[in-house]
């Protein structure tokens, strides 16, 4: 929901700028959600859902769902300028993406859907900055490789995500817990709240690569029910 309802917010301003000849501002605003909510914080949190997640997931069908709709209206808005790139792309888009389409003119843009949001993804987006300054040192140092090996303990209410799952992956962490007993690696505030930085306390799941496993060279919970 929160890309949706960013997508559409901007895709709008730059059909509305394209109106009025301003070229040039329309492609900053669109290279500038594409290089930074799109790709920089969607595309990397979803990465764990599509390869991992069983093939008919909610939260899979979902990622794929929004990276639809966005791909199809973003196609159509820059296709007058950009005319030659998007016949590219839909030549090697998948049946289910071109259907009946011959020619790219076909390709007729239509504003997103309406989505509401009740993420405070301003909030959210200064937490995952301060979260990744804090743990630059740690990647700089060699104390970790990867955002999976940690955990974040903390309180997870503040960030108003149901699922925690959804929180980790915003993170790109293995877990989110409320207390722990490992070694406090670092620590970040957002809003006057600390959140310390551990070490994951699972084992690395050989297949999603994160550390929720019970033992070594096991799969997680998740993943063996997905190969079940």
């Amino acid at each position: 929901r929160w890309i949706l309802a960013k997508a559409k917010s901007v895709f709008d301003e730059v059909n509305s700028e394209f109106a009025k000849y301003e070229f040039a501002r329309a492609f900053s605003l669109l290279n500038s959600f594409l290089t930074n909510e799109l790709s920089g914080i969607y595309m990397d949190l979803c990465k764990d859902r599509l390869y991992c997640d069983a093939k008919e997931s909610l939260n899979r069908r979902g990622a794929q769902s929004a990276m639809y709709l966005i791909a199809k209206s973003m196609l159509a808005l820059v296709t007058p300028v950009l005319t030659y790139t998007a016949d590219e792309a839909i030549e090697h888009a998948p049946a289910i993406f071109k259907k009946d389409l011959s020619d790219i003119f076909d390709l007729e843009y239509q504003p997103l859907p309406e989505v509401e949001s009740s993420l405070n993804s301003e909030l959210l987006i200064n937490a995952r900055e301060s979260f990744f300054e804090a743990i630059d040192k740690l990647k700089k140092e060699k104390v970790i490789r990867t955002t999976l090996e940690l955990a974040i303990v903390g309180d997870s209410a503040l960030f108003g995500m149901q699922e925690a799952k959804n929180l980790e992956d915003w993170f790109g962490v293995s877990a989110f817990e409320t207390s722990s007993e490992q070694e406090v690696l670092a620590e970040f505030t957002i809003e006057g709240n600390s959140y310390s930085i551990v070490r994951a306390s699972g084992y690395k799941c050989p297949r999603c690569w994160r550390f929720t496993s019970e033992a070594e060279d096991k799969l997680c919970s998740r993943c063996s029910e997905v190969l079940a």
